[in-house]
């Protein structure tokens, strides 16, 4: 868990980046780190009946991200994978300085921010240059959450079947931790965040060496955490019975529910092989859906 020594009340500088499977606990994750000081942007993407209390999603980033990927011949809906050489190409050109644009925009003030985009976990090979370039102490934060509460999450919002649902959760969750290698990073499981939520902020204060504002913390567990907005839950070693994706993502997910226990070390030599394993597999095994 290592990370820079700051001031909760100076952290100028400092990027929080929220990585994810959609409907994996992001915008909770999120949430929680204006805890930590943290700024969440200035203007969001609209609460949605699905994300009642809202996505804290910063909205320019959105739009920037769905430009890039329609730019790959890509959708959030696709699992297959993305040309990593093209990202980087569009990432030396125009289309990199105007993202550099919008991240100095977006970042020049005080104060950390903190940045989700599911959509980000594809596109990291176009982001990390941008990132450098940008001078920041970037933090990523990955939210877990279990496929098959995702798949039936995806199941009654975007009517997505189960099989689709775990290959985009295998691409976006792979993609996430294999091109964020080399930043500091912390794990972080939606139901353990739910289930014990002081805990889990003090590991991430801990973590981003931030001290957790005690007023922000109270407004977030009293007023902000609700489990009734949970819909769909799965226990953490729950059948994965189903297609070859669901198997794939069941298991890939106990494997990395031990790194938000802190019973995995990411950074380990052997599992970044193991890593690199698994991704040669899923893009064998996602890339031919229908």
């Amino acid at each position: 868990m290592a990370g820079r020594r700051s001031s909760f009340y100076n952290m100028g500088g400092r990027l929080f980046l929220v990585l994810g499977m959609h409907r994996s606990g992001t915008s909770v994750l999120t949430r929680a780190l204006r805890i930590m000081g943290a700024r969440l942007g200035d203007e969001h993407l609209h609460a949605h009946p699905c994300n009642p209390k809202g996505f804290f999603e910063d909205a320019d980033l959105n739009s920037f991200n769905k430009r890039l990927l329609k730019e790959m011949n890509s959708a959030w809906r696709d699992p297959r994978p993305i040309d990593i050489v093209a990202l980087k190409r569009l990432s030396a050109g125009a289309v990199g300085l105007q993202a550099l644009a919008l991240l100095k925009e977006k970042t020049g003030k005080d104060s950390a921010l903190a940045l989700k985009d599911p959509r980000m976990c594809r596109l990291l090979p176009f982001w990390r240059p941008v990132l450098a370039a940008a001078g920041l102490d970037v933090h990523c934060l990955v939210a877990l959450r279990h496929p098959k509460s995702v798949a039936a999450s995806l199941r009654q919002r975007d009517q997505l079947v189960e099989e689709r649902s775990h290959a985009l959760w295998i691409a976006h969750t792979l993609d996430a931790l294999v091109h964020s290698e080399g930043l500091p990073r912390l794990c972080v499981d939606y139901d353990i965040l739910m289930q014990t939520p002081k805990h889990q902020i003090t590991r991430l204060g801990q973590f981003l060496n931030a001290r957790p504002d005690k007023a922000e913390l109270n407004l977030f567990l009293a007023d902000f955490l609700d489990n009734g907005l949970r819909h769909h839950t799965v226990t953490p070693h729950a059948d994965n019975a189903g297609g070859d994706c669901a198997v794939f993502a069941g298991r890939l997910y106990e494997n990395l529910r031990l790194a938000a226990i802190d019973k995995l070390d990411l950074e380990s030599p052997r599992f970044q092989r193991s890593l690199r394993l698994r991704q040669q597999e899923a893009i064998a095994l996602c890339g031919n859906l229908p």
